[in-house]
């Protein structure tokens, strides 16, 4: 009875293992999931911000010849839209890194601060 009590825990102890390390694989997997998506919103902001920039210039220099109606009326369009694109990626970018710092939690010095998902340079 006892030899059958023995291998029962035995066996009891390493399933709990193997549990605890496929525990902590999964919840690797997903961090490291959440960062390489916090990290993809990065780029595409920093890309977008680099469009953004470029398209104000040639807004600016429209701006400076002087505009027929029409003309103001598709650089008020644009403009209204580049607002929308701006706050659709910086939307994109605090979910991201918010489902990264809920997965983490305060072990990252990054989560801990409190601090604007957009990336500076963004006029919001």
């Amino acid at each position: 009875m006892l030899k059958r009590y023995f291998i029962l825990g035995i066996i009891i102890f390493v399933g709990g293992m193997c549990a605890d390390v496929g525990y902590k694989w999964i919840h690797k997997f997903r961090v490291s999931s959440a960062f390489n998506e916090y990290q993809g919103a990065i780029l595409e902001s920093k890309k977008f911000r680099a469009r953004y920039r470029a398209e104000l210039e040639r807004i600016l220099t429209m701006t400076e010849r002087g505009m027929n109606p029409f003309e103001q009326e598709r650089v008020t369009k644009r403009l209204s839209e580049l607002k929308e694109e701006i706050k659709k990626a910086t939307e994109r970018l605090a979910i991201a890194r918010k489902k990264f710092c809920d997965l983490v939690g305060d072990e990252e010095l990054f989560c801990q601060e409190e601090q604007s998902p957009a990336p500076q340079g963004w006029p919001i």
